[in-house]
């Protein structure tokens, strides 16, 4: 769940970040064709506006481009992630507090830490008490800004009870940020292994095993590596339902599932396909190898079902040779003959695709 928030953060930082160089341009143009003012103090105003324009428009760009550049860089680590975007909050931050002091120099206005305080709040998200620490040293730094600049009392007082208000509005929207992303992230998970895994075994289910296969099966293609699958259906089930009802029949799937994945390797998936039905995907896997994985979950399906009856599996299995370009229906086709086969010769067998 942290990296898709440091993702998500990314992207706002992204847009935002890469939105703020325009700003600083219509600003600076606005800055230059404005009419000359004869004032002192709005002479010195302008004066200390260009060089922060100046200064964060590239600041940003580089903010916003290291943005993109990490989210099209899915191994880049997630240190580097969340670094970007504690480093992206301290920049808004700190520019919000320098054009602060600027505007002291024609009034109290403290609009832009304010603004800086929110932005930053609803763009980065955080945990609170990191957003807090981080809202705490921008108003130590704002005050030892403001009181450095503000030469009226009355405006200096002004200033530092706004100030508090600005970063304590910008912590709690910072931290109901925080909250709301977690909900969403939550259910966002929730729906995507609803909507990719069997709710009895908790394997893949149908659709994800198809998805999971074909994207292998690209994969081994653009790599020059066979992919194998295993077809298994498990013999003699009706007779488990027949004398234990569904509900035991239930409990020999998830058993089966549990023995399924105790014998793979860690790289292999499994996915129910239906009723009494499992796909194995056997990455860099030749047609030697799968035979040995075959015979291998045969065995100990069939020593693990043995309490249960009759149960034990049929293996109809393929592989995709290095460089063949197949899909998941042409190969469950072909196992599905091979499993047949296997059902025909006397089950509890496995047979390789002709």
């Amino acid at each position: 769940m942290a990296a898709a928030l440091h993702d998500d953060n990314l992207r706002r930082i992204r847009w935002v970040a890469l939105a703020m160089p325009l700003l600083n341009l219509l600003f600076l143009t606005a800055l230059l064709t404005a009419t000359p003012h004869t004032e002192p103090r709005m002479l010195h105003w302008q004066e200390a506006l260009r060089p922060l324009h100046l200064a964060m428009a590239p600041v940003f760009l580089l903010l916003g481009l290291g943005a993109v550049w990490l989210l099209r860089r899915p191994a880049a680590p997630s240190l580097l992630r969340a670094a970007w975007a504690r480093l992206t909050a301290v920049a808004a931050l700190g520019f919000a507090i320098a054009f602060v002091a600027a505007d002291q120099r024609v009034g109290g206005n403290i609009t832009t830490f304010t603004l800086g305080a929110i932005l930053t709040g609803v763009v980065v998200v955080m945990p609170p008490l990191q957003s807090a620490l981080l809202y705490i040293a921008a108003l130590v730094a704002f005050w030892i800004v403001i009181g450095a600049t503000q030469v009226d009392a009355v405006l200096l007082l002004a200033a530092q009870l706004n100030g508090i208000t600005g970063a304590t509005l910008g912590w709690v929207l910072a931290a109901i940020t925080w909250r709301q992303a977690l909900v969403n992230k939550r259910l966002t998970l929730q729906l995507q292994r609803a909507a990719t895994t069997d709710s009895l075994t908790g394997l893949a289910n149908r659709k994800e095993t198809v998805r999971l296969v074909n994207e292998e099966l690209r994969r081994g293609a653009r790599h020059g590596h066979p992919t194998s699958l295993l077809l298994l259906d498990l013999d003699h089930f009706k007779q488990v339902n027949d004398r234990l009802g569904h509900p035991g029949g239930d409990r020999v799937l998830k058993h089966a599932a549990a023995v399924l994945e105790q014998s793979l390797r860690a790289q292999d998936r499994i996915g129910r396909l239906g009723g009494e039905e499992f796909l194995v995907l056997l990455p860099q896997t030749d047609a030697q190898g799968a035979r040995r994985l075959a015979e291998r979950v045969r065995q100990r399906l069939a020593e693990a079902l043995a309490e249960h009856g009759e149960i034990t599996c049929s293996i109809g299995f393929i592989t995709s040779e290095t460089g063949e370009e197949s899909g998941f229906d042409q190969l469950y086709v072909q196992a599905d003959h091979a499993l047949y086969r296997a059902k025909a010769g006397g089950r509890n067998r496995c047979e390789v695709a002709a």
